[in-house]
């Protein structure tokens, strides 16, 4: 999946430019904005989490995109904001969530077992949940073969 994809441009600007530095050149193999909420930091409440599946790893990450804190960010100011404002990252390896499943009847994404995350169900539509679980699967089994 580019960076030139639907799912990137659909993404909120902060949160597009937190991906691209936290993706650095990793290929992305797909990309979901969850329904789940965390605490950044904001005066305005929690920003929607962000899941990305890589090779080996998937990156949860959510930015603040207040728009106090977009202005702080944009004019250089405000306490530890700089141009990106406030986020939340987290790297999980894919080998910690060989447990994991997709319940339909809350519409979750239940990251198991992977205990030290401070994420670990993640709110998405069932078509996203399902394809995030076969990419998480996908990446156990490619290890496991090799």
């Amino acid at each position: 999946m580019g960076r030139g994809s639907e799912a990137f441009g659909r993404l909120p600007p902060r949160c597009r430019a937190l991906a691209e530095r936290l993706l650095g050149e990793a290929e992305v193999f797909l990309l979901v904005r969850t329904a789940t909420k965390v605490d950044v930091g904001s005066w305005f409440g929690p920003s929607r989490v962000c899941a990305c599946a890589l090779a080996d790893e998937l990156l949860l990450f959510a930015a603040d995109n207040s728009p106090l804190t977009a202005l702080l960010g944009w004019l250089g100011r405000g306490e530890g904001t700089g141009r990106l404002g406030r986020f939340y990252a987290e790297r999980i390896a894919m080998r910690d969530l060989r447990d994991s499943t997709y319940n339909h009847v809350t519409g979750e994404l239940l990251l198991a077992p992977a205990t030290a995350a401070r994420v670990r169900k993640l709110r998405m539509a069932p078509l996203e949940g399902y394809q995030l679980l076969a990419q998480i699967h996908r990446g156990h089994e490619e290890r496991r073969d090799a």
